[in-house]
């Protein structure tokens, strides 16, 4: 019993190590256009680790689209004495139309050998349909949403 109570307390602090925070996307657009820049804006979330106790820890920041990485950027974990509660990654580009799925990578770890992956779907329109209303579009986005996930 005494092996077990030592393996599980192990466990638990490497599963401590490990951990990484995550994304709450706040405040983007929905709708993108294709080959135009955008940024993609989230709230953090921090779950108990290690690097929460070092003043000089840094947060890496990744955003993958069908393995193409789109756009990278690290941060400090504090700014002075406050845990810094958003980030940010912009100049994304992506080249195809429709629903797509970025994931924004975040880890401690500059190579991003433990990471959490947050994903967040945007709906993508070529460039020269702009001239259509953006509530078109948003309609457009919505009912596609609602059909993907009712396929599912």
């Amino acid at each position: 019993m005494k092996v077990f109570s030592v393996l599980l307390l192990a466990l638990l602090v490497l599963a401590a190590s490990e951990a990484q925070p995550t994304a709450d996307f706040v405040d983007n657009r929905p709708t993108m256009l294709t080959g135009i820049e955008f940024s993609l804006n989230f709230g953090l979330i921090y779950p108990p680790a290690p690097q929460l106790s070092e003043e000089t820890s840094t947060l890496y920041m990744r955003a993958v689209w069908k393995d193409e990485i789109l756009g990278e950027s690290s941060q400090p974990v504090f700014d002075g004495d406050s845990l810094v509660l958003s980030g940010s990654l912009s100049g994304l580009k992506l080249p195809n139309s429709g629903n797509q799925d970025v994931t924004v990578l975040l880890s401690y770890n500059e190579d991003f050998s433990a990471a959490t992956e947050n994903v967040y779907t945007v709906w993508v329109i070529v460039g020269g349909i702009t001239v259509i209303p953006p509530t078109m579009t948003q309609t457009v986005y919505t009912f596609s949403v609602a059909a993907e996930k009712s396929s599912l």
